[in-house]
């Protein structure tokens, strides 16, 4: 809580480093948090670059903005109430499996990590936070039924929801429940069938949202994902600047997450299928595009690091991130690219 008041006082006194006079007036919504608040306060109008936006953050907003009014501060108020409960469900989960230590290193990393900016600000990461937590909580206590009801959410939040099935056959595998688990398969389906079902309602086209994605730089898609030598071009594209494509930070924050893959394998079965689909998905298919946001969900890589960082390396990479992530979260205010 003390680290979302350190943003808001940023916020707030951020129009001064601008030139602005009034920071009330500062532009809080930018990029694309105007597109999902378009979502929630007048549904897919906007022509169809926007339906490349997923609808259950946008549903969300609307949905809570009946009781609380303005949409904009409702989304605000929601995206940090959402990822301070899975910030804290992460720390009770790290807690309860790797011991005091850990779990506190592993949450200040995961909050202090640059990509993390994006859980202060209205994004789909607070929400997608949240039910992933409580998909995993639920895993360790072996409440089966809120497994499936947040594995149905996930693929209605962000397109990288739909993997989380690998994730549950990566379960069954390694657990004594073997094929009686099966049934909970059919949850991220049927969310991704919702999703589908919902876009073409809306549009008459259930592949809008998929096609939608050639109005945006790095063209995201699965077909993506086997061109290796196009990945590796666009990973050598890296120029001086923090931009959609070019960014040195994206690639940075790539590399680390794979020299991290060994310690991330030692964590179980289940988690590190959870990171190669996680991780290494929204890389190839969106050639590297916002991956430093992409990989403030990829919890198994703050475990790993919160096992193997210790002082005074630990508060070298703690200050380094939160310097960064101050950088970002002033770009977005100023409505520049930060992700």
């Amino acid at each position: 809580m003390g680290h979302k008041l350190v943003l808001l006082g940023l916020g707030i006194l951020a129009p001064m480093v601008f030139g602005f006079l009034d920071p009330w007036k500062f532009e809080w919504v930018t990029t694309n948090s105007k597109s999902y608040l378009i979502i929630a306060s007048h549904g897919y109008s906007g022509g169809e670059s926007i339906y490349a936006f997923y609808p259950a953050w946008p549903w969300v907003i609307r949905g809570f903005s009946i009781v609380f009014g303005h949409p904009d501060w409702t989304a605000y108020l929601l995206s940090n109430v959402f990822s301070t409960i899975g910030l804290l469900l992460f720390h009770r989960i790290a807690f309860r499996i790797h011991g005091e230590t850990t779990a506190w290193n592993a949450l200040r990393l995961m909050v202090v990590f640059p990509g993390s900016m994006f859980f202060f600000v209205p994004y789909t990461e607070s929400l997608f936070l949240m039910v992933l937590m409580i998909l995993w909580h639920a895993r360790i206590r072996e409440r089966w039924v809120w497994v499936a009801v947040a594995g149905f959410l996930l693929p209605l939040i962000r397109p990288v929801g739909l993997f989380i099935v690998p994730v549950f056959v990566a379960e069954i595998l390694a657990s004594r429940r073997g094929w009686r688990a099966l049934w909970m398969l059919l949850a991220p389906s049927l969310g991704f069938a919702t999703y589908l079902g919902s876009m073409a309602i809306l549009s008459g086209n259930p592949w809008i949202g998929f096609e939608a994605q050639r109005f945006y730089p790095a063209y995201p898609s699965i077909a993506k994902i086997g061109d290796v030598v196009g990945f590796l071009k666009a990973f050598a594209s890296v120029q001086p600047v923090h931009d959609f494509l070019h960014s040195p930070l994206d690639r940075f924050v790539f590399v680390a997450f794979c020299c991290s893959g060994v310690w991330i394998f030692r964590l179980g079965l289940t988690q590190y299928v959870y990171a190669v689909f996680f991780g290494l998905v929204p890389a190839l298919s969106n050639s590297l595009m916002s991956y430093t946001r992409f990989a403030c969900l990829l919890f198994p890589l703050f475990l790993v690091w919160g096992q193997r960082f210790q002082r005074p390396v630990l508060d070298s990479v703690l200050l380094l991130f939160f310097g960064v992530q101050v950088l970002l979260f002033l770009a977005h205010l100023s409505n520049h690219w930060a992700g």
